[in-house]
């Protein structure tokens, strides 16, 4: 029983936590130091994701602009067709009075 007591005491000892406590800080440092080193790459892979999604929305957009049917008019319709008679009347009127 007394070499157990011996023994806890010898683990226990000032120098050898010290001695352990060193030990622990250097590994941390190492690993510290070596992480960066050991992990891949990621941002190329994302890059390379980011430009095949890029170029398939582009893909998209282009096939679903040319599914669809035109939308610019080839002769002025509606509202704005009125408005531009109702002002060339108008003018005319004025150039008569003029006279």
């Amino acid at each position: 029983m007394v070499a157990v007591f011996e023994l806890a005491e010898s683990m226990f000892n000032l120098e050898n936590i010290v001695m352990l406590l060193t030990a622990v800080a250097a590994f941390a440092t190492i690993l510290t130091l070596t992480g960066p080193l050991l992990s891949t790459d990621k941002l190329s892979t994302r890059m390379k994701y980011v430009s095949t999604e890029r170029e398939a929305m582009r893909a998209r957009a282009r096939e679903s602009l040319s599914q669809e049917k035109t939308r610019l008019r080839h002769t002025p319709k509606g509202f704005m067709k009125e408005v531009v008679e109702k002002f060339t009347s108008g003018r005319a009127r004025e150039c008569r009075r003029a006279r």
